[in-house]
């Protein structure tokens, strides 16, 4: 039976919240310069592919962690 788009927004929430929790733990752990976009992906258990669209990059991930506003 194919998902409903429920589901598949839980999906999409849950993911994005592992991912910031394990932003959060490596940049605390190891500092923001040293993680990387592999490194959150790992923790979070998530395909990089995955991490890489939601967080687009390591800034935009601290940006929204602390909820700065975002410069092109």
């Amino acid at each position: 039976m194919p998902r409903i788009k429920e589901q598949y927004e839980a999906l999409r929430t849950a993911t994005k919240n592992k991912i910031h929790s394990a932003s959060i733990k490596l940049f605390a752990k190891k500092g923001f310069a040293a993680t990387s976009v592999q490194d959150i992906a790992d923790t979070a258990e998530s395909v990089l592919d995955s991490c890489t669209i939601i967080i687009k990059r390591k800034m935009i991930c601290l940006m929204k962690l602390f909820h700065m506003p975002q410069q092109d």
